[in-house]
């Protein structure tokens, strides 16, 4: 992905990223967002297992402004979902 197209996913996303620092796509380093957003993803679950719904709520907004969450987000979007077909199409003619 080039940083041209990585800046429009992120505008058309309404997010902005760091100011102070300019983002290869290529040197992001994706563990470290991945465990950001399994660690976040696991509190979400404790929480709502123990019926802590103001908690929930709460983290709930925060992976919404998750830097690491709208990264994966992109990338899931731009690179796993590449070649796809459209959704709901099986390929069988009617």
């Amino acid at each position: 992905m080039t940083a041209f197209a990585f800046d429009v996913a992120m505008a058309a996303l309404g997010v902005n990223g760091p100011e102070d620092e300019t983002l290869d796509w290529d040197t992001i380093g994706w563990p470290v967002h991945e465990e950001n957003v399994r660690r976040l993803r696991g509190r979400i679950f404790k929480a709502s297992k123990a019926q802590d719904l103001a908690t929930v709520r709460n983290l709930q907004k925060m992976m919404l402004r998750s830097w690491s969450n709208t990264l994966l987000s992109v990338r899931q979007v731009t690179q796993r979902n590449a070649g796809r077909g459209t959704a709901g199409w099986t390929g069988r003619s009617r």
